[in-house]
């Protein structure tokens, strides 16, 4: 089994590496490639070639059981997955350390004595669904899960709502004060990190294994006569794991907006190939399908649909983004437990879409009266058919016991 695996990856990752090289000098220059970068770059095999892409909203999914239940929505990154509970703010980092080694790190921000149970609310929902197909158990499989722009937390403390959102790959939370409420309440309590640090840019920075989580400087300001007006502040650290926002005189019978950026620092690469193999463009609206193979645990498929672990050795993506390439309006990913190879992706007028490729795994995930249901030999070919929602319509094997 091992050795066919090796062969189905040997297929496609001489001209991966070759982009990934491409990519590489692309991005780095003369500075080399270990140089640090923010999350809004995009990994090489999606990216390469495809400049409107690069600048996709993050997208905030509703939990419909595809996570821990406590979690009420979630949005993943490059490197990184953020997960919003009624209390807390979690994040799961990974670095790679090597072609085959990552470090893990997991911190939590919760706001000090805050309302246990704000109300929390997506808006500006984005066009279009995630659907999560993993394995042949179908009580695992979840459809038409939703993805918003933005999360609202309303009085978390009394007067304070919290609002996290995300622009071109880019994570950010304000916190947004009524006329009269007490800036001096908002605290938050970090765990998870090996220190917290202010650097000379006022930036808060969170030190774990994984890299450094950094909450730039909040932009602290209010809108009188529609005009910005800013009122001086920032981060002042109490102790080692609780941080405080310190605000000047301002005018208390207004509105007080408190907006830091998060980002996360890591280095280029994963610890696996990732390969996109093939485009079709949907001519009735523009939007283009993406389908490739990732042996990477953490490959950025979509901001508002990232694969958090690789359910076999290679698994493929699938991902719909629109015209402009300003957002994504459909994304999922399908495999069984061994290998999984993309092959190429086509649309019919209809606008539903075919995806085929090679399987060596006996779990893929098939639909109920499949042309054909289990694997014959070693490894056979798939075919799996989508709506243009992504609603599964169809998946089947097709080979014979024979090895090709």
């Amino acid at each position: 089994m091992q050795e066919q695996h090796r062969r189905i990856r040997g297929r496609w990752l001489s001209s991966f590496i070759i982009a990934v090289v491409a990519m590489f000098a692309a991005w780095t220059g003369p500075a080399g490639w270990h140089s640090r970068r923010e999350l809004n770059l995009v990994r090489p095999g999606i990216g390469h070639g495809l400049k409107p892409y690069q600048h996709r909203p993050i997208g905030f999914q509703e939990n419909r059981g595809q996570t821990d239940p406590r979690v009420k929505f979630l949005a993943r990154g490059d490197g990184y997955a953020l997960f919003l509970t009624s209390s807390a703010a979690v994040l799961k980092l990974r670095r790679a350390t090597s072609s085959s080694d990552a470090t893990y790190s997991a911190v939590r921000i919760r706001l000090k004595d805050s309302n246990p149970t704000p109300e929390i609310t997506g808006l500006n929902q984005l066009a279009g669904t995630s659907s999560y197909f993993i394995g042949r158990n179908r009580g695992r499989w979840r459809s038409g899960i939703p993805a918003f722009g933005a999360v609202r937390m309303a009085n978390v403390y009394p007067g304070i709502d919290l609002m996290y959102r995300g622009e071109e790959g880019r994570l950010e939370f304000d916190l947004q004060l009524a006329p009269g409420a007490d800036a001096a309440r908002v605290k938050l309590d970090i765990d998870g990190a090996s220190a917290l640090t202010l650097d000379a840019g006022h930036n808060l920075v969170i030190h774990t294994a994984a890299g450094d989580v950094i909450q730039h400087a909040p932009v602290i300001y209010q809108t009188i006569d529609g005009h910005r007006r800013p009122v001086a502040g920032g981060y002042v650290l109490e102790n080692s794991h609780t941080v405080a926002f310190a605000v000047a005189s301002y005018d208390t019978t207004r509105a007080l907006v408190i907006d830091p950026l998060l980002t996360y620092t890591s280095y280029l690469g994963g610890t696996g190939g990732d390969q996109g193999v093939s485009i079709a463009v949907d001519q009735s609206d523009g939007s283009a399908w993406v389908t490739g193979t990732t042996t990477s645990t953490d490959f950025p498929v979509t901001g508002d649909a990232l694969q958090t672990t690789n359910f076999g050795s290679s698994d493929i993506f699938i991902t719909k983004i629109s015209a402009d390439g300003s957002g994504t309006s459909y994304s999922t990913y399908a495999g069984g437990s061994e290998a999984d190879q993309a092959a190429g992706i086509a649309i019919d007028p209809s606008g539903n879409v075919y995806v085929t490729g090679l399987t060596l795994s006996s779990d893929f995930p098939i639909s109920l009266g499949a042309f054909q249901e289990t694997l014959n030999g070693t490894q056979d070919a798939f075919v799996l058919a989508l709506d243009r929602t992504g609603a599964l319509i169809y998946s089947t094997l097709l080979g014979t016991a024979k090895l090709w």
